[in-house]
């Protein structure tokens, strides 16, 4: 195998190939490979998946090794990749028409590497949370346990709290700004803390790779310092309005605090959004997957079609079939009408959603209403929350249903805003009326 191998490759170096097999290959194994006339066991290793079969020269791209074959290594960002064509004789061009540049060649590269990282990220995320997916329910769990607790104890000192986490809020951004000027100062004299945060790939690189760079702390510093100032200006400003916020907080308190399924209608609510969603979801695919045929006029046998219309659109109901020229199916097309149908399904997404969400909070004006101009609290209907939920399906469905019209009127007028602003900025267009 050796001599063979020398014979046809005089500069092929055997030994050279036995740093790119895995780490776990042995020297026993290598060497009898090697030694093997046959070739057999070389083969073995390749299929076995313990060493390539061949190598490519690469680059590195976008944080990965990339075969070049040639393409961009050493050339300008102008230089023409090819201006031949294919195997069908198609001219081999970009997307608008011109020649192939190593520069477009690189995008092109670019691109696959950001689907490549993307897909790479999800996996990372969808690994996290099925490794962490315990942790996260304990986290959540003590979450609503802490929030039960908060909820009782403002029943009975929501000044004491409010002032409390004021306080505790001013500290916690004192002590902020103070480690994060100490850390930003520390790391001057270190070279490799003068990077760019825009340098660091948050999908290759840990989050420690941020807080090893000043320019990390120095953004905490400002972020810092803004808040706390911010904070202490309303605290010092305000506080004839933190006093009536702590009085309406009290109540609130009390009123969650006697309606306890208030707490847990907001599930319900979430549930009826799912709903809509999947509705929308599901007329959306369904209008996508609405083709009409195409059919189109194909010459038969040594005939052709008149006039050079082969190719052309035809009905089948009214063609007349000939001896040269018949209409065929050609394929599924789009439907005239999807587009508008789609843009109805939009609508109809912000109504429903526009819908659920004053429903909600409606059926909770009316149970807190029921509790609040009650004055023997003991008058409280036993069911507050269930009992406004039927009182407004059955006299205001009809006020939800126009006020949620109105505000997805509002939505869609500011969507096709939207999008006439996005094409414009996509044409260049610089119009200060727009």
């Amino acid at each position: 195998m050796a001599g063979m191998n020398g014979a046809l490759f005089p500069n092929f170096d055997i030994s050279e190939q036995r740093q790119f097999c895995i780490p776990s290959l042995t020297d026993t194994e290598w060497d009898a490979a090697v030694a093997d006339k046959s070739g057999d066991k070389l083969k073995a290793l390749v299929k076995e998946r313990k060493c390539p079969a061949y190598t490519l020269q690469s680059i590195p791209i976008a944080g990965r090794c990339l075969p070049d074959f040639g393409l961009i290594q050493g050339k300008d960002d102008d230089t023409i990749i090819t201006d031949g064509t294919d195997g069908e004789g198609n001219n081999i061009v970009d997307d608008e028409g011109g020649p192939l540049t190593a520069d477009k060649v690189l995008g092109a590269i670019n691109n696959l590497i950001d689907l490549l990282n993307l897909r790479g990220f999800a996996e990372k995320v969808w690994a996290d949370l099925v490794a962490s997916k315990w942790m996260i329910l304990a986290g959540q769990g003590i979450s609503v346990l802490v929030a039960f607790i908060w909820i009782f104890l403002m029943r009975f000192i929501a000044g004491i709290m409010v002032w409390l986490s004021l306080f505790l809020t001013i500290a916690l951004l004192g002590l902020s700004t103070a480690y994060s000027w100490i850390r930003y100062d520390s790391l001057r004299t270190d070279p490799a803390s003068s990077g760019s945060i825009f340098d660091v790939n948050p999908i290759t690189q840990s989050l420690n790779s941020y807080l090893e760079l000043r320019d990390t702390w120095l953004v905490f510093f400002i972020a810092s310092v803004v808040l706390l100032v911010v904070i202490l200006l309303v605290t010092l400003f305000l506080r004839t309005r933190i006093r009536l916020a702590v009085a309406l907080i009290t109540e609130a308190s009390k009123a969650v605090g006697s309606i306890m399924s208030s707490v847990f209608f907001p599930i319900i609510s979430f549930l009826f959004q799912l709903v809509v969603m999947a509705w929308f979801v599901l007329v959306c695919m369904y209008l996508a997957s609405s083709s009409v045929k195409q059919f189109v006029q194909l010459d038969v046998g040594e005939g052709k079609c008149a006039s050079g219309k082969a190719g052309d659109k035809c009905d089948p109901e009214t063609f007349i079939n000939t001896e040269s020229c018949e209409c065929v199916f050609y394929k599924l097309g789009p439907n005239e009408l999807e587009n508008y149908l789609q843009i109805y399904n939009i609508f109809g997404l912000f109504w429903g959603l526009c819908f659920v969400s004053a429903l909600g909070e409606m059926v909770l004006a009316g149970a807190f209403s029921s509790w609040y101009w009650v004055l023997n609290k003991s008058d409280v209907p036993t069911f507050p929350v269930l009992s406004s939920f039927a009182r407004t399906f059955r006299y205001h469905t009809g006020t939800l249903a126009f006020g949620s019209l109105i505000i997805a009127i509002i939505k869609m007028i500011r969507l096709a805003l939207q999008y006439i602003q996005d094409k414009l900025e996509e044409k260049g267009a610089d119009n200060p009326v727009v």
